[in-house]
């Protein structure tokens, strides 16, 4: 009887111990699946971070647009930079445009340099803040990045010198040719007078300085940055 009862209880064993078992498996299969899905799910997730990663880089790339951290700070200057220079000058927003899509370098040039080299050029020629605009801003932007002091007071002193030109004499001379402004007097514009004198047969400056106030596109000068001279920027 006791042998008997002894049997019963092993086999009861058994069945919890397998019973156990079971269980376990059980257990560890679901964290498998769970696992696996996980996985997957977070391999997707990835996948398709990475997809809509890419179509920005793109879309960026399509757009012209940097995604560096530098790039997107250098626009943000480069803007405040025209603003500041729109200001100066008073220039609407399609003059500003316009003066942009011509001389793309005005992007760079300092508003502090460009006020103090306008201030001064109305001084030196007594232009109004609508002379300075019109006639010399949008005929010449690139005045905007000169150095009054290096680029241009020389070159007028020279000239005025050396065709004894009364002071409205030569403002009204730079309102007609701005592309004066900037040029180197010796250079690029001496060389324009003495041919103006040599192509009319004359024989004098004084006849050759009526004849250039009375039609200054016979001086024939050049723009710098087209004549390859070089542009201030600070």
């Amino acid at each position: 009887m006791m042998l008997l009862n002894i049997w019963s209880l092993v086999g009861a064993l058994c069945t919890l111990l397998f019973k156990l078992r079971s269980c376990e498996a059980f257990i560890v299969n679901d964290k498998k699946r769970s696992g696996h899905k996980y996985c997957s799910t977070r391999t997707m997730l990835s996948k398709k971070k990475h997809h809509i990663h890419r179509k920005t880089l793109l879309w960026m790339s399509d757009e012209g647009i940097s995604p560096s951290y530098n790039s997107i700070k250098n626009t943000d200057d480069e803007n405040s930079g025209l603003m500041d220079l729109q200001n100066v000058v008073g220039l609407s927003d399609t003059e500003l445009k316009r003066i942009v899509s011509r001389v793309p370098e005005v992007k760079t040039y300092s508003a502090i340099t460009t006020k103090k080299c306008l201030t001064l050029l109305m001084e030196r020629l007594s232009l109004s803040t609508e002379e300075i605009k019109k006639k010399i801003v949008l005929r010449l932007p690139q005045v905007l990045g000169y150095n009054y002091i290096v680029d241009i007071e020389p070159s007028l002193t020279l000239l005025q010198q050396r065709l004894a030109l009364e002071d409205d004499e030569l403002k009204s001379l730079i309102l007609k040719c701005p592309q004066i402004i900037g040029l180197n007097f010796e250079k690029d514009i001496w060389p324009k007078v003495i041919s103006v004198q040599s192509k009319l047969g004359l024989d004098n400056l004084v006849d050759t300085k009526k004849e250039i106030l009375q039609k200054p596109a016979l001086l024939d000068v050049p723009v710098r940055g087209a004549a390859g001279g070089k542009k201030k920027t600070n």
